[in-house]
C-alpha cells in the first residue's frame, strides 16, 4: 500500500493569500492566516489518513463482519480516499459526486448543482482552497461516504465508529 503523507505543501498552490480573511467574505482556505487554511492543509488530510489506517489495520475484523469480498472493497475504498486526499493537497477542482440511481435519498445531484451554482456565481472553478470552507469540509465527508456507498458489502461500514466509541466511553469517565 502506498504511503500517504500527512501534510500538504501549500507553497506549490497558486492563488493563496498570506492575509487574515477579510470581513464580509466567506471563510476559505485561500487565506493563509485563517482557521480554514490550517484545517484544509493539516487537519483534513490527517483525517483521510486515519480512515485509510483504520481500514488497513482492521481488514481482518471487517472481513469477519462484512464477508471475505469486503477485503477487495477495502482496497477500492483506500484507493478512492487516497485519490481524494491527493485532490485536496494539490488543490484540484471539487469533483461532481456520482449520482446513484439505485439509492433512495441520494443527495449527490443536489451537491453537484450547488457546486455548479457556486462556480457560476464566483466565476471560478471550485477548488479545495478557494471554495467556502464549510462546503469543503462537508464535501470531504460526503466523498468518504460515497466511497463506501460504491461498494456492495461495505455500504454501511462507518470508518469513524471506533473513534466514536472511544470518545463516548472517555466522556463517561468525567461524570
Amino acid at each position: 500500500m502506498a504511503k500517504i503523507t500527512q501534510r500538504s505543501n501549500s507553497a506549490d498552490i497558486s492563488g493563496l493569500e498570506d492575509i487574515e480573511p477579510p470581513f464580509d467574505t466567506y471563510l476559505r482556505g485561500r487565506y493563509k492566516q485563517s482557521f480554514a487554511y490550517t484545517t484544509i492543509k493539516d487537519r483534513l488530510p490527517v483525517i483521510l489518513t486515519k480512515v485509510v489506517d483504520t481500514l488497513s489495520r482492521n481488514k481482518e475484523e471487517i472481513s469477519k463482519i462484512y464477508g471475505a469480498q469486503a477485503v477487495e472493497e477495502i482496497k477500492q475504498v483506500v484507493g478512492g480516499i487516497s485519490k481524494l486526499k491527493n485532490e485536496m493537497v494539490t488543490n484540484k477542482a471539487i469533483l461532481p459526486l456520482i449520482v446513484m440511481s439505485n439509492r433512495d435519498n441520494d443527495d449527490a445531484q443536489v451537491w453537484n448543482e450547488n457546486i455548479e451554482k457556486l462556480t457560476e456565481i464566483q466565476q471560478e472553478t471550485q477548488t479545495w482552497y478557494n471554495t467556502i470552507w464549510l462546503i469543503c469540509e462537508c464535501y470531504m465527508y460526503r466523498r468518504i461516504a460515497q466511497e463506501f456507498l460504491l461498494t456492495e458489502h461495505l455500504k454501511t461500514y462507518d470508518p469513524f465508529v471506533i473513534q466514536k466509541k472511544r470518545k463516548f466511553f472517555q466522556s463517561q469517565r468525567k461524570f
